[in-house]
């Protein structure tokens, strides 16, 4: 790669790594007003800090369903929350109003990570991935806050995002995490660790959509005339779906953590595998970084896979 490739690259995760602060800031404030509005609609339901997490839990929805039907014209399907909200939309409304302007921000600043996203080297090979996407290519750019390539090793990397692994004082290892505590030993680890929730939390979510999108919706049924067939209940017929390489990897993994902690909830085994997946997918990414900047760069023959060493077609 010349200098002045190098210079735009530098340049685009810059302003990804801005972009990234804008929309956590806008993000912030639509979510603060719409708390707000949903924080009367709690009280006006009864939520208390005595009550059961199960009883909140139920409150907090009703709560959100009544506060999205705000300014959508439909009403609810249930009466009780009707009448709640026909009692309380002059008040909610404003705080719907308010957050207009800035939910039609977050759609412009996402907008503009994907003109960004599209001019880097390794979007051609990215791109033909299924369940990334332009926005988490720039979660995961605005996040790292430079290149890729610029980190020492993909181990730096994952500590970045809160996905190390860590020594404890007493010699034992344990997953990179938030430290509390207010005394010296607390504080010193919590320096080590070097955890930022808000990393963790992007790159959560892009793991997230990469074991959910990444699969091959199956064909529709049709019968002898060519019709599509449809089950019992009205709903068209698909042949089973197969999935893509790297939910293959997340399931697979899923698997080995089930046989190793049989006893253990299914949250458990997702969660691992998931984190496993994120770690792989940094580690690949970093590595396709890399050989974008050298001069044999090819992305017509390389391929985003989970199950090499390094990434797939590298010659």
């Amino acid at each position: 790669m010349d200098k002045e490739k190098r210079e735009h690259v530098e340049w685009l995760c810059q302003q990804l790594t801005e972009i990234k602060f804008q929309h956590r800031n806008a993000e912030k404030a639509v979510f603060r007003l719409h708390n707000q509005g949903g924080s009367m609609i709690r009280r006006r339901l009864g939520w208390s800090i005595d009550l059961p997490k199960k009883d909140a839990e139920t409150i907090c929805r009703k709560a959100e369903r009544i506060f999205g039907a705000v300014g959508s014209g439909k009403p609810l399907k249930n009466e009780d929350e009707q009448m709640i909200l026909d009692e309380m939309v002059l008040y909610l409304y404003v705080y719907h109003e308010a957050s207009k302007p800035l939910v039609a921000q977050v759609k412009l600043i996402k907008q503009a990570a994907e003109k960004l996203v599209v001019q880097l080297p390794i979007w051609e090979v990215v791109n033909r991935v299924r369940g990334i996407g332009t926005w988490n290519i720039a979660l995961i750019v605005g996040e790292a806050g430079a290149p890729l390539s610029s980190y020492g090793s993909h181990s730096k990397l994952w500590k970045r995002f809160g996905l190390a692994v860590m020594d404890t004082p007493d010699g034992k290892r344990t997953r990179q995490r938030k430290i509390f505590g207010t005394d010296d030993a607390a504080k010193q680890q919590a320096i080590l660790h070097g955890y930022n929730p808000q990393r963790r939390s992007s790159m959560y979510r892009v793991g997230s959509c990469m074991f959910k999108s990444n699969q091959y919706l199956g064909h529709l049924v049709l019968d002898t005339n060519g019709e599509k067939q449809r089950d019992e209940n009205g709903k068209l017929i698909r042949e089973p779906s197969v999935p893509h390489v790297w939910r293959q990897f997340f399931l697979d993994r899923k698997k080995w953590e089930e046989e190793k902690v049989p006893e253990g909830p299914k949250a458990l085994w997702q969660n691992r595998a998931q984190r496993y997946m994120e770690k792989r997918l940094l580690r690949q990414l970093r590595t396709l970084w890399i050989e974008s900047e050298r001069d044999r760069w090819n992305p017509d023959v390389l391929e985003l896979s989970p199950n090499d060493m390094g990434v797939k077609c590298f010659h």
